[in-house]
């Protein structure tokens, strides 16, 4: 069903990232027709699975996150989801590290890229499962001389109708070493469907072709987006000025497949002249924070990885990583009792080395190894399951004669 592939998808790309999601809250939203999500938290490593491994959020709530599925109009109502009150504090890794023990930090690092890396697998392997769907869909209308099939024309009209805003967004970013405060706030950011001149488009216009040539033109518009900054040396953002004063923008994108045209489009528009002012002392106080976090990430990784071994590892990056696919393949094998019946135990010196891997390469290399592996182990235990089933029944009809 349409209503439990979306449950899924939503519990997919929101439970990684943020506290406060029930799987029965989201379940009735979902079927219903109208979801609202209230005081959900952000949780400490959603920063890091996104990819900014050296950052943590210290302090992160959403006020409300709210779909509406007009599932009755599917392909002519628009599906529209709002985010309110996006509140974020970040600050960098090494904050963190004066609070708690090394040993504490190096398994917060690797916990966090382990969560990455099942997020990574996760949209391979959605992307898989689209790619196969729509060579599915083509090749049935190639043989039946129709249009592609109902699932991949309705995704389609989804994302061509879809309306996403944002509303009162603060993110702010603390720094205590050298002392720095910077936050950037805007009160909307919206992301509407529209038509050719980028005209809102109407609920009730459902004459637009579905088929796989369909142009899609999107509008975003930003409003009184502004940054600031702390005095050189501060850390309090109640005392930050605007480095950047507000200014609202519109992006106009333009996708016609029939003309192969990908066409971006900035629009700035301001009230008032637009002023981008920096301090001398805090362009050279940003270049000193900016250095001390490279440092920093640099030392966080030398406690997982020696910089010899990672010089040996990175010399021959795609021997290293078949050699940590070789080693992932033995370890789940024999985690799911799959494995050869003459082959070896896997050794702790073999756990030591796909754990020197995993801290030196990267999640997405990780992510793409691992799925491919585990890919063929699920081929290899349906297989050991099917023996084993037609060995059973061979062995009851046995006894039964």
């Amino acid at each position: 069903m349409l209503e439990s592939a979306l449950e899924q998808l939503l519990l997919q790309f929101l439970e990684p990232y943020v506290d406060g999601i029930t799987r029965d809250k989201l379940h009735l939203g979902v079927f219903s027709g109208s979801l609202v999500l209230d005081d959900l938290q952000v949780k400490p490593e959603a920063l890091a699975i996104l990819g900014w491994e050296g950052f943590r959020v210290r302090s992160g709530k959403i006020g409300k996150i709210t779909l509406s599925i007009p599932w009755t109009k599917l392909y002519s109502g628009k599906v529209r989801a709002s985010i309110e009150s996006l509140h974020l504090e970040v600050e960098s890794l090494g904050e963190n590290s004066k609070r708690i023990s090394e040993a504490d930090l190096i398994n917060e690092m690797r916990e966090n890229k382990q969560k990455a890396i099942e997020v990574r697998m996760n949209q391979l392997q959605d992307l898989v499962e689209s790619r196969r769907e729509g060579e599915d869909d083509k090749s049935e209308a190639q043989g039946k001389k129709e249009k592609p099939g109902v699932g991949m024309k309705l995704v389609r009209k989804i994302i061509s109708n879809i309306t996403i805003v944002l509303k009162d967004v603060h993110l702010s970013f603390f720094n205590g070493e050298r002392g720095l405060a910077c936050g950037m706030e805007f009160p909307k950011l919206a992301v509407l469907s529209t038509d050719h001149t980028f005209r809102p488009r109407d609920d009730k216009d459902s004459s637009v072709d579905l088929g796989p040539e369909k142009s899609m033109y999107k509008l975003l518009q930003l409003q009184q987006l502004g940054i600031r900054m702390s005095p050189a040396g501060t850390r309090i953002l109640d005392q930050a000025e605007y480095v950047l004063s507000p200014i609202s923008a519109s992006l106009q994108l333009a996708h016609v497949p029939s003309d192969n045209i990908l066409g971006v489009k900035l629009l700035v528009a301001t009230e008032e002249v637009a002023e981008l002012t920096l301090r001398r002392s805090q362009v050279k106080h940003l270049r000193s924070v900016k250095g001390d976090l490279n440092a920093e990430a640099r030392r966080h990784q030398e406690m997982l990885v020696p910089p010899e071994d990672e010089r040996t590892i990175y010399k021959d990056a795609a021997a290293s990583l078949a050699e940590y696919s070789d080693l992932y393949e033995r370890f789940l094998l024999q985690a799911w009792t799959i494995a050869a019946e003459d082959s070896k135990p896997f050794s702790a010196q073999e756990e030591r080395r796909k754990q020197l891997l995993e801290d030196a390469l990267s999640a997405r290399l990780l992510a793409r190894a691992r799925w491919k592996v585990r890919r063929k182990a699920e081929a290899l235990n349906e297989e050991v399951a099917r023996r084993q089933s037609s060995m059973e029944d061979a062995r009851r009809a046995e006894q039964q004669k």
